[in-house]
């Protein structure tokens, strides 16, 4: 971690490469959110987006708006996603435009514009399906899952569950499964099925105790 603040620092801070340390903060997009760094991430890709170029660099941009819009929300979230997806189209980088569709869609199911969610997301199952990304497809099938629970179609949200479950399997992806499971068992519980919510949470929870007695 102290190796990348003086990498950012050099690059951003001191001014001796602002394109370099723009691919780092947006590179370091999980490392923000999951090591609950979100605030120092928005503060190193905040300067790196007043520093670079979005003509001349657009996938690297687009990298840092989609990174802003991963800590976000709501309407904030809605706009960085589209931002990033413009200049992921512009890019030629179409499995980040998928990505950030994601989060467009994402963005307004937290608003509670739910049919124009579930219109973004099925766009981006088509678009992720078209490029041949199917860890892609997999997080659009969970997100298309995500919207259909919240409009109350538990059958197609079940079903939209199980197709991503069975791509993330496919991958050898347990972060992925994981997720879909606790989204499937959080469904069974709602919807009165407590058996079926349980079989979800205890596969879950083997994969976490896998993953536990792994390190």
């Amino acid at each position: 971690l102290d190796n990348y603040r003086a990498a950012l620092a050099w690059a951003l801070t001191q001014g001796n490469d602002a394109v370099l340390g723009g691919a780092i903060a947006g590179a370091l997009s999980p490392l923000w959110s999951n090591a609950g760094l979100v605030v120092e991430g928005r503060y190193w890709i905040s300067l790196a987006l007043e520093r670079v170029s979005e003509a001349e660099h657009p996938r690297i941009a687009g990298r840092l708006w989609a990174a802003m819009a991963g800590s976000s929300s709501g309407q904030r979230k809605h706009d960085e996603a589209e931002r990033a997806m413009r200049l992921f189209t512009l890019a030629g980088d179409d499995r980040r435009a998928v990505g950030a569709q994601r989060n467009v869609g994402s963005a307004l199911r937290q608003m509670g514009q739910l049919d124009a969610a579930k219109a973004t997301m099925e766009q981006a199952l088509t678009a992720a399906r078209a490029c041949g990304h199917a860890w892609n497809h997999a997080n659009c099938l969970n997100d298309l899952g995500c919207v259909e629970y919240s409009r109350g179609d538990g059958d197609v949200a079940r079903e939209l569950f199980a197709q991503a479950a069975a791509v993330f399997k496919t991958l050898g992806n347990e972060g992925g499964t994981r997720v879909v499971l606790s989204n499937l068992a959080e469904l069974e519980f709602a919807h009165g099925h407590p058996e079926q919510a349980l079989r979800a949470a205890s596969e879950q929870l083997e994969i976490d105790l896998c993953g536990t007695n792994a390190t």
